[in-house]
């Protein structure tokens, strides 16, 4: 149907941006050695909060795929996204 026509398809190209993304985050920051808890901030706060949605997500992407086949793109992008 029309509808699932509208929606963006992720390619190997958006996992890289997501891991370049990463690694740019990655070298402007230390090396965490503790586990970090949320709270700090409001920005912080929100982060956190969205990286739990992600990962949340993440976990029913997984499920669903057990049942029926979906792209690896899917899988990866929120693996990183998370």
């Amino acid at each position: 149907d029309g509808v699932y026509e509208r929606i963006p398809r992720l390619s190997q190209e958006d996992i890289a941006v997501l891991e370049r993304e990463i690694e740019r985050m990655e070298a402007a920051t230390s090396v965490q050695r503790h586990f970090i808890l949320p709270g700090g901030s409001p920005a912080a706060s929100v982060c956190f909060w969205i990286r739990s949605v992600a990962r949340r997500a993440e976990r029913d992407v997984i499920r669903s795929h057990q049942i029926e086949h979906l792209s690896e793109h899917v899988l990866s992008y929120l693996n990183r996204l998370s």
